[in-house]
């Protein structure tokens, strides 16, 4: 029976060092809901400055991605991603040929396109069994992240969008293996909130005690 590890990976504006982070309650939450391991990989950044260390940040995640791909026994490697975290993701995806059980992306800060963001020919391939994309219906962050995408686009800046429009071009042949869930009343970090996070972690991970 393979083992399964959830790696929980944060947006802008966090504090690696706080214990209070989602991603620090997601891992617990975690380890004492379910008989698989939480794990984290945590960064800090502002708004402006994300590009700057983008692809550094997919390197290092790649690199834990295939510490448990390749450790004894087998792993199976689901990732959690919020906002700009889901782009750290797609670039990690680009890294590694890792099989991933499942994708949770939410409130996407990413390219939509599941064939420009590589998603597509990585269902395709197998490498990745299942897609979940989380929407919140209040998420005026993304709302501005889609207007601003079509402006800084051209310089390779901006935002993607894929937590407001929801995936576009997905594969209609695999189209069991995306689901959409959406929350009219959520905004974009409401899913983490102390309210919600519950909801959210038994949507992801489910009880397994």
């Amino acid at each position: 029976m393979s083992k399964r590890v959830y790696i929980f990976v944060n947006g802008i504006l966090n504090d690696p060092g706080s214990a209070d982070g989602w991603t620090d309650r997601a891992v617990t939450w975690t380890n004492i809901h379910s008989d698989a391991c939480g794990e984290k990989y945590e960064y800090a950044c502002g708004a402006l400055t994300r590009r700057l260390f983008q692809q550094r940040r997919a390197e290092k995640l790649a690199k834990m991605i295939d510490y448990y791909a390749h450790a004894f026994g087998r792993w199976d490697v689901v990732m959690v991603g919020h906002s700009n975290g889901c782009d750290v993701i797609l670039r990690t995806l680009q890294l590694t040929n890792a099989p991933i059980a499942e994708l949770h992306l939410v409130a996407a800060a990413c390219e939509a396109d599941f064939e420009l963001n590589g998603l597509g020919n990585r269902i395709r391939s197998g490498q990745i069994r299942q897609v979940y994309v989380y929407m919140g219906g209040r998420d005026t962050a993304l709302q501005w992240a889609q207007i601003s995408g079509r402006l800084l686009r051209p310089f390779g800046l901006g935002y993607g969008s894929l937590g407001r429009t929801g995936p576009v071009n997905r594969p209609e042949l695999f189209s069991s293996a995306v689901e959409t869930i959406v929350e009219p009343e959520f905004g974009h970090s409401s899913w983490f909130e102390k309210a919600n996070l519950e909801n959210t972690m038994d949507e992801i991970v489910g009880r397994q005690f």
